[in-house]
């Protein structure tokens, strides 16, 4: 799967560079790194209990991608790597759960480093006598409404 997203990216890029323009006016590249830590100090559990009750751990979401544009084409790849680091073996007590976030995620995997790397963005869009047309995996963004409906001001 890595390999042929890095052809088509070559394939995308030497494209833009072969038809007479300077492939920097029709490629961007994208790269964004989040990195977060998280520091819980929960309650006492139970006594007697022996746990981790306050901990810390690293969270990162790496994204790096592509898109090369045409007049009448557009190419987009994104790739993800979310990863978490140092989460706690310690912080589940029988009958009361997961002490914090850092144990409910080492509950689903028993691990205590997390991560994988994923196609995050991978769409075309078409563009032709004033319609387009878009096809891929793509992030969709919803948009809020108003809770109470807008009446207009009695006159």
């Amino acid at each position: 799967m890595c390999r042929f997203l890095v052809g088509v990216l070559f394939g995308a890029v030497s494209a833009a560079a072969g038809d007479g323009g300077d492939w920097r006016d029709r490629v961007v590249f994208t790269a964004s790194e989040r990195p977060r830590g998280e520091f819980v100090d929960w309650f006492r559990p139970r006594t007697g209990a022996r746990s981790a009750n306050r901990y810390g751990f690293l969270g990162s979401r790496l994204r790096a991608g592509v898109s090369v544009t045409f007049p009448q084409l557009q190419f987009v790849v994104q790739g993800q790597d979310t990863r978490l680091a140092n989460l706690p073996d310690d912080a589940v007590v029988p009958r009361t759960g997961a002490l914090g976030p850092g144990a409910l995620y080492f509950l689903h995997t028993h691990d205590r480093s997390q991560g994988e790397p994923f196609l995050k963005l991978g769409f075309l869009t078409l563009r032709r006598s004033g319609f387009a047309a878009t096809g891929g995996r793509f992030e969709t963004r919803t948009v809020s409404r108003p809770s109470l409906p807008i009446r207009p001001s009695p006159s």
